[in-house]
């Protein structure tokens, strides 16, 4: 039979101390948490008054999705890292692993917006693009990405790319691709159309779910990235914008599931 003695007075208050001090201490982790979701239209994606766009009725909505993420260098208590890392809707990631070593919240912030407006540029000219190759009798090699307008408040990064290329697209045609439907999508858009990967695809998905959107499009190379997917929501893997349009179109787009992931 053993027995345990207990610990002396002053060395229990030193480990409560310990422990104490540990849960307040900030701490080198991040924590990644959905966002709240911005419907595109009427207020980030229209025409200008000197636009010589034409604009159709749009029937239904996209919605444009982000992620709430901790600022680097801000105080994070461990008793805060723990209940945010036994949440089933948020993630906690070592700093480095989001933020290079050194990186102030003013320099992450430049480079966001930055993010942001390259994304932007992007998204006119490859919709303009995708317009003038699918519908060439109808005028829009006439169109600049200045007869567009996208405006965006207190968001940053490249992750919108894809979902204001397709709410161009359905603007300026009178083909109807949203169809009623609440429809949400992530990804960065490059010149050639692709669509490329981004951070925080699965806390994304559960934005989008909250939302009440009926179809999530997400970037093919995110599917090995997807451990679940809630009940409700049909969500479509696309590589390019012309893949993004067709899924739309499609009453059985390819998921995740098909590539293998």
């Amino acid at each position: 039979m053993l027995r345990f003695s207990r610990l002396p007075r002053f060395s229990r208050a030193l480990v409560t101390l310990f422990f104490t001090a540990a849960f307040l201490s900030p701490l080198q982790f991040v924590a990644i948490a959905p966002g709240t979701p911005q419907g595109i239209f009427p207020e980030i994606v229209s025409l200008p008054k000197d636009s010589k766009a034409t604009s159709y009725p749009i029937d239904g909505q996209f919605y444009l999705l982000t992620i709430r993420i901790t600022a680097p260098g801000s105080y994070v208590p461990g008793v805060e890292m723990l209940y945010r890392w036994v949440r089933t809707d948020q993630v906690v990631l070592p700093t480095s692993v989001i933020y290079p070593p050194g990186v102030t919240l003013e320099e992450e912030e430049k480079q966001s917006k930055a993010e942001m407006k390259g994304s932007q540029d992007y998204a006119r000219t490859v919709a303009l693009d995708y317009l003038v190759r699918t519908y060439p009798d109808r005028g829009f090699e006439k169109l600049t990405p200045q007869d567009i307008s996208i405006a965006v408040k207190r968001t940053g990064g490249p992750s919108g790319g894809m979902i204001f290329t397709l709410a161009i697209i359905e603007m300026l045609t009178k083909e109807n691709i949203l169809k009623g439907r609440s429809i949400a999508g992530t990804g960065t858009i490059e010149k050639d159309g692709s669509i490329g990967a981004i951070g925080g695809i699965e806390e994304k998905i559960v934005a989008a779910k909250r939302a009440g959107a009926d179809l999530f499009l997400a970037p093919a190379a995110n599917c090995s990235e997807l451990s679940s997917i809630p009940e409700g929501i049909t969500v479509a893997a696309v590589a390019t914008i012309d893949e993004a349009v067709a899924a739309l179109n499609s009453k059985s787009p390819k998921g995740c599931d098909s590539l293998g992931a």
